[in-house]
Order: structure tokens, then sequence, then C-alpha cells
């Protein structure tokens, strides 16, 4: 089963129970017993998802409050929630992109490259820009045999997939992305 959590709500705070994997596909389901969760402030079509529960970590060392003054733990994970209450996390609010005042969520220009079948993995980012704030910069990781797929054919891959403003205006070609060392991509 999927399941949401940090280090600070350890081990985790939502759970998508297995008989739900396959009709709730891209959600990590609904709080566990005890744990409240909701949306804070707004980023886009999403917000930050905030939790309260007893497994929520109180403070920091050596005595730094963790949550505000009502026990919400601000995540820093934007999330979306489902008519039937399931979560559905989206992406992180320091990796917004605002391009022009618009919001871009980086995992969603992530999957659309993704899904074209010469990129192995990708990671969308964004860059100051004088006009703008920031664009949207991709790096790609092309798959083996795959190398003479270029930005134009990806670009006209995204052009029916994503609105204008989210389309990426810088692209670099890498052999590997950056990860720490749990894997997740150092942007």
């Amino acid at each position: 089963c999927n399941v949401y959590g940090a280090t600070e709500t350890g081990p985790f705070s939502i759970a998508l129970p297995p008989e739900h994997a396959f009709d709730h596909v891209g959600t990590c389901g609904w709080p566990a017993p005890g744990v409240e969760a909701r949306l804070g402030a707004a980023h886009g079509d999403a917000a930050e998802l905030l939790l309260r529960g007893p497994n929520i970590v109180a403070r920091y060392w050596p005595d730094v409050p963790a949550c505000d003054a009502d026990g919400w733990f601000a995540t820093g994970d934007l999330a979306r929630q489902d008519a039937d209450g399931a979560w559905r996390i989206v992406g992180r609010a320091k990796e917004l992109i605002i391009s022009g005042g618009e919001n871009i969520h980086p995992a969603e220009v992530e999957q659309a490259l993704g899904e074209h079948p010469a990129v192995a993995e990708c990671a969308a980012f964004g860059l100051p820009d004088a006009q703008w704030g920031e664009i949207v910069a991709v790096a790609v990781v092309r798959k083996p045999g795959s190398e003479a797929v270029d930005e134009a054919a990806l670009r006209a891959h995204l052009q029916a997939r994503l609105a204008r403003f989210k389309q990426p205006r810088r692209w670099v070609f890498v052999a590997a992305l950056p990860k720490t060392a749990l894997g997740k991509v150092q942007r």
C-alpha cells in the first residue's frame, strides 16, 4: 500500500489500504487513525498539506516549535484532496516555479515529458528570468539508443500536453540526474 509521511510525522500519517490500490491510483489514501489533515496556504491549484496528531513531533532540538499554536505541522508538500477524501501529493512548495505570475508544479511537467518513449527520467526546475521572474527548465536523461531524440521532438511531444506557460524554455541533456543518498533528485 502507499503511505505518506515525513521524519516529523513518524512513521507515516496517511495510508492507502491495499484494497484501494487500483481504484485510487496516484493517491496516498486517507489519514491514519488519530491523524487530521487539511489544506493550508494555496499554491495555484494545490495547497500545502498540514497534519495534526499524536504522531507529529512537537519540537525541534533544542527548543523550536515544529507546529503552529493549534498543533498543525506544515509539511512543505503540496496536495489536493479528492471528493472522497483521499489525498494526492503533487509537489513541494519550495520547488514550485512561478513564471509570469503562474504557478507551475515541476511534477506536472515531468509527468508529461516522462510519457515520451525516449525519456528515461527528467527533472523540471525554475531558473531566474528578468521578464517572467522564473522560466521552466528541464534536465533530461534519454534512454539508451534514443540519443537522436532532440529538444524539437520533445517540445512537439509537450505541445498538446501542457499549457504554453508550462512549456520548458531551457533544455539540458544529461547522462544522469544528481540524487541524494535516498535516491531523490537534487534539483
